[in-house]
């Protein structure tokens, strides 16, 4: 057995065997490490279109979100949840954008996109006018600023897509609506 003692004011710890052989330091990472300092939320319910998906990324509609980091070494953490329809599905791939430039992308390879993901196609056949696609995607960042950043999800390929809806906009009720989001999350280092 030992005694145990935590200095409140500064946080170390002593340890002091029971032996009485002398104190030891224990050294425990400072409090705080890791810690959310501030979330954003939103959550989107309206519908989006962009009827021509090009190969350079473009930033889906309504789909961005401002934070403003409270310290210069803070990661930010981008979790997004997407769901809609597009046409030809396995020509497109998704990304972030940090203040219009896309992060953590993988290294160029010839023309290949460089995505961070691609949405999960829930049908198979010709059913693609009445079956959502959706994408969870989650990403860290390293920004080193306090300045107020946007990010928002991305789209590139071919073809055109549907956020929050189906291709065919019918009100049947096998006609699915989603509700889509994007959630920023300050985390001290």
């Amino acid at each position: 057995m030992a005694d145990l003692k935590l200095n409140t004011t500064n946080g170390s710890v002593t340890l002091k065997p029971e032996d009485g052989s002398g104190n030891v330091d224990v050294s425990i990472p400072r409090a705080g490490t890791g810690k959310v300092l501030q979330m954003k939320h939103k959550l989107l319910v309206d519908t989006s279109y962009i009827s021509s998906v090009t190969t350079t990324p473009q930033i889906i509609p309504d789909f961005v979100l401002d934070i403003t980091p409270k310290s210069s070494t803070s990661f930010i953490r981008i979790d997004i949840r997407w769901g809609g329809e597009h046409t030809g599905g396995w020509d497109k791939g998704f990304g972030i954008s940090r203040n219009g430039v896309q992060i953590n992308q993988p290294t160029a390879n010839g023309d290949s996109m460089r995505i961070l993901g691609v949405g999960c196609m829930t049908y198979h056949g010709d059913d693609n006018a009445s079956t959502p696609e959706y994408l969870s995607l989650s990403t860290v960042d390293t920004p080193s600023t306090t300045n107020t950043l946007t990010y928002g999800l991305t789209i590139s390929g071919s073809g055109s897509i549907y956020t929050g809806r189906m291709y065919n906009a019918s009100t049947a009720w096998n006609y699915e609506r989603l509700s889509c989001e994007i959630i920023l999350t300050e985390i001290e280092q």
